[in-house]
């Protein structure tokens, strides 16, 4: 589990800091720190393998930024603003691919809406096995999808072409795998068989 940003008391200085909790060993690793203005009442849902952050308040200030977190390479990517206004105390969570923004307030304003954002559409190469032997055709590749719109579709650049999220038979070479979800849109990932 993540924990990070927050506030330590009433009206006390809000905190960017982000660590990551190991229930097998019961420590806390520091990650790298939340890139946007330290805050409290933040929402957060994660999607796939990664995490989101944004809303939240500093005080007075309310925001609507919106951030992710790639815990493979710990690092944050700012996204597009939570739709629906500043706000803080909403609350987040998420179905399959997507997540949601639901409620909260800004000054005397109380939300009773609710907001649905979609990663962009988005593929690496999450494995792969070099050829063993001079000559072979025994290398092959995985990838991982992460958001757009179900159902994705896939295209390795394979001799023959294979239409999975992996491909095998694969001799030293290129390959690129195009993915392409249900709002046709198309990302290509490339690996390097050895």
């Amino acid at each position: 589990g993540y924990l990070g940003t927050g506030v330590a008391q009433a009206g006390g200085t809000p905190y960017q800091d982000f660590y990551e909790y190991n229930p097998l060993t019961d420590s806390w690793t520091s990650k790298a720190p939340f890139t946007g203005v330290a805050r409290g009442n933040a929402i957060c849902f994660t999607i796939a393998n990664k995490g989101y952050v944004g809303a939240g308040q500093n005080g007075s200030p309310s925001y609507d930024d919106f951030y992710e977190y790639n815990p493979a390479t710990d690092q944050w990517n700012q996204k597009a603003q939570i739709s629906g206004g500043l706000r803080g105390g909403s609350t987040g969570f998420s179905i399959g691919t997507k997540g949601y923004v639901c409620g909260g307030w800004y000054t005397s304003t109380v939300y009773k809406d609710l907001w649905e954002y979609t990663p962009s559409l988005g593929v690496t190469i999450s494995a792969q096995s070099n050829v063993t032997c001079n000559g072979g055709s025994n290398g092959s590749a995985s990838s991982s999808v992460i958001g757009g719109l179900l159902p994705y579709t896939y295209s390795w650049s394979s001799s023959p072409v294979q239409t999975t999220a992996s491909a095998t038979g694969l001799s030293v070479g290129n390959y690129t795998i195009t993915v392409t979800d249900a709002q046709a849109t198309a990302v290509p990932a490339t690996v390097s068989i050895i």
